[in-house]
């Protein structure tokens, strides 16, 4: 029989062996749980048992810059410097300028992703200047069939360039002194989330429709190919199955993998009613499918199997001349990331028609500098109503 000390023992090789293999079980077993509940659609579900190491990690990074926002507050270079890990801002040092931690700025992205289509579907190139030239094939090679004994047509791709210039994109938030003072993660949740909306509205009205101040968007490339609605057609609601066919056939083949339709929720609202010889346009083949519309890049449906997303800055009033629906492929658009984001905080300007000195407020504002260029405008086609 064992004696009380031998159970000891044994309980105490036991006990040895748990602890080793323990934490290998448990991250065994949260890994299933997580690719079961990714395999399940549950992915965007708090994991808060398995999934409790990211959320701290996720929470510490908030009250990082919770303490760092406090700091830039009451002009505490030093705590702020040592909190960001990095020295002032070029030029705005005496203005209390500091680059903000890497914690809210992956946030502000990461939600600008979410909000902007922009941001999410073209290509995102790193600046190290405030100038960048890369290559681009204008023109392709070609081949022949010379015949017997002929030399061959000798044929050379034509190169060109796409340069992305760098530009400021500035955010201002007036907030209260009282919420900066008792800054926590609930303010950072929300600063983050008021920036990024802000951020990927402002990319998609510069990379969609920009006029030129500062960038040209794809439907101003004159590269683009257009599609004009027939004379008399200046309403949205003249567009006909037809137009979208003819939109599609416009680009470029290799862009086709990764093309979708970009429009408006109202112009869309009118290409869901479509109809050709008394069918509805839901029963063609590759019909409308309802799709993931929660966040402002989340596909609509689908004509022909082409997604649709629906930027709130496409054109919504039909007229004369308008580009009203765009088809193509974004990955054909590069957006240059020169510098990281800046933040400061001041409690003495004016923003609009708020004294901040006189309503004890402050704005908070961030500054980025980014680039856009469309690479290859034959990715892209355009619907335009007719002029007038």
């Amino acid at each position: 029989m064992l004696e009380v000390k031998d159970l000891e023992q044994v309980g105490e090789v036991f006990a040895q062996a748990l602890e080793k293999t323990m934490p290998a079980i448990l991250e065994k077993t949260g890994e299933a749980i997580e690719k079961k509940f990714e395999e399940k659609g549950y992915n965007k579900i708090e994991k808060k048992i398995f999934g409790f190491a990211k959320e701290v990690e996720g929470l510490e990074g908030k009250e990082k810059v919770a303490r760092f926002m406090k700091a830039v507050f009451n002009r505490d270079k030093e705590t702020a410097r040592a909190i960001s890990g990095k020295s002032m801002t070029e030029g705005t040092d005496s203005q209390g300028g500091y680059l903000v931690p890497e914690e809210f700025r992956a946030e502000v992205v990461r939600l600008a992703e979410s909000f902007g289509i922009v941001r999410n579907q073209c290509r995102v190139i790193p600046m190290k200047r405030d100038t960048l030239n890369l290559p681009k094939i204008t023109t392709s090679v070609s081949v022949y069939w010379p015949g017997e004994t002929n030399a061959g047509t000798v044929s050379a791709p034509v190169l060109g360039q796409v340069q992305l210039l760098a530009k400021t994109l500035v955010g201002l938030t007036p907030i209260s002194n009282e919420l900066l003072e008792d800054a926590d993660v609930d303010t950072v949740s929300l600063l983050a989330e008021l920036f990024a909306e802000a951020i990927a509205g402002e990319e998609d009205n510069q990379g969609l429709v920009g006029n030129g101040s500062p960038f040209t968007g794809v439907l101003g490339d004159s590269d683009i190919n257009i599609v004009t609605m027939e004379s008399g057609k200046t309403d949205f609601t003249d567009i006909t199955v037809d137009y979208l066919r003819d939109v599609i056939s416009k680009i470029k083949p290799l862009a086709l993998s990764g093309a979708g339709f970009y429009m408006h929720r109202s112009v869309w609202n009118i290409v869901q009613k479509l109809t050709e010889n008394g069918q509805h346009i839901s029963t063609f083949q590759n019909p409308i499918i309802t799709g993931d519309a929660s966040k402002g890049t989340g596909i609509v449906g689908y004509v022909w199997g082409y997604p649709v997303y629906l930027p709130e800055k496409m054109d919504s009033v039909s007229g004369a001349g308008k580009k009203f629906v765009l088809f193509g492929n974004l990955q054909f658009a590069y957006l240059g990331d020169r510098k990281q984001m800046t933040m400061a905080v001041s409690e003495e300007a004016t923003i609009g028609t708020t004294n901040l000195f006189e309503s004890n407020m402050s704005a908070v504002r961030i500054t980025e500098r980014i680039g856009f260029k469309v690479a290859l405008g034959q990715a892209f086609a355009c619907l335009k109503t007719a002029a007038a």
